[in-house]
Parts: C-alpha cells; structure tokens; sequence
C-alpha cells in the first residue's frame, strides 16, 4: 500500500515536471514521495526481503527520474552515491537509533519498562539493554526489540553524547566510516 502511492507519486512528479532542472525534481521527491514512504517508519520497518526490495526500487526509479538517466546500462548505484542519497533501510536504522536515544534520555514521555540492563558486558559500551524474547517474527522485527538491537550495536562514542544533536553527528559519522 505504501510502495502504491509512493509509485503513483513519483509518476505523477514524472509526467508533470520532467523538464525541470535536476534540484528541482530532487526537492519535489523528498517533499513528497519520501515522506509517503517514511511515515511511521519508526514503528513498522519492513522484516521481509521482498518489502524491503519493494521500497528501494521505489527510491531508485526515482534516482533514475531525478538524474534523466533511464539507460538500462546505468548504475542506479552511482547515481545514489552522486546524489547522495542513503537507502530506506538506513534511514530507518538511523531513525530508530535516534528514537531509542530519546527514549534513554528521557526526551520523550515513553514508560522505559522495555528496558532492562544487562547485568555483564563483554563488549560495546555500559548502556546495552537485553532484548526482549520474541516468539513471531512480528514482535520481533517491532519498535523494542529491533531498536534494542540497533542500540546495542552502537559504539561508547555515540551513547556518551550529552545532547541529541551529538548524537546525531555521531551516527552520521558512523554512517560515513562504514
């Protein structure tokens, strides 16, 4: 349902303002398409391969809409990297990471009974949580457990910022060494 409207979306900006300058058609697909794709993406993130490959491809048809470059033989690849934009699947990584940041730091009004400490850390920093047990993969690949994880794997310099923006330095940072 998502990947429909933000398919329909993206045409629509295709069939109306294909002769605009790049920048232009740029602006009106994070305006418009990215956040059909992003709403909630916080609390749902696709677990599946296939929904995952379905909201992609609705990132990388419109890589090829914004750079006018529709050859078969091109990199949507390169034309990501060239327009600098990062997947789906790390946008939302990111935007958990943040969202579990403002839960621990008491930023945002949620009950933090999903937390609970390890006892022993072997590695990473000293505020790793346990994730909860899931018995379906929905509960699973839901905001706590998945969150957790991602916390988890963050390294001392991120967890030790004093405030949200840097913390989000941080994660950019991190995103660029990888």
């Amino acid at each position: 349902m998502v990947t429909k409207k933000a398919n329909s979306t993206r045409a629509f900006l295709q069939r109306n303002i294909s002769r605009c300058p790049n920048k232009t058609m740029e602006l009106c697909y994070t305006t418009l398409v990215i956040p059909l794709m992003e709403y909630g993406s916080i609390i749902w993130d696709p677990h599946s391969a296939d929904l995952t490959r379905k909201l992609e491809m609705v990132q990388r048809r419109s890589a090829r809409f914004v750079t006018h470059d529709h050859r078969r033989t091109s990199s949507v690849t390169s034309m990501l990297d060239h327009l600098q934009w990062r997947t789906l699947q790390e946008r939302r990584v990111q935007a958990r990471a943040i969202m579990m940041y403002r839960i621990v730091s008491n930023l945002v009004d949620i009950p933090t009974s999903y937390l609970t400490p390890t006892a022993i850390n072997i590695r990473g920093h000293n505020q790793t949580f346990l994730v909860p047990y899931a018995r379906t993969s929905a509960y699973k690949y839901s905001f706590f457990p998945g969150a957790i994880r991602i916390w988890n794997s963050l390294p001392q310099s991120a967890i030790a910022c004093n405030t949200l923006e840097c913390f989000k330095s941080q994660l950019q940072t991190i995103h660029t060494a990888k």
